[in-house]
């Protein structure tokens, strides 16, 4: 489990720059205030988990499907 959240480290500045986007308003034209913020929460947990690999083994089945979604967003971002 440990090794998979430092392998999907990688994930976190994409993610980072999204949140970012969506806090300074910059998807504000395209999305409602429900979706800004239902997107906000998703990508904080996401970071979340990534960040503290030591939350348990219990999110083995959440990082597996967080890694293909991931791969699927960004595929321009290689695994470390």
């Amino acid at each position: 489990f440990h090794f998979q959240c430092m392998e999907l480290q990688c994930y976190i500045h994409p993610l980072s720059s999204i949140l970012n986007g969506l806090r300074s308003g910059r998807y504000r034209e395209r999305l409602s205030s429900f979706q800004e913020s239902v997107a906000m929460d998703r990508i904080q947990r996401i970071m979340g988990v990534l960040q503290n690999p030591c939350l348990g083994e219990k999110y083995v089945s959440i990082i597996l499907k967080m890694e293909e979604m991931l791969k699927s967003w960004f595929p321009n971002v290689k695994l470390q």
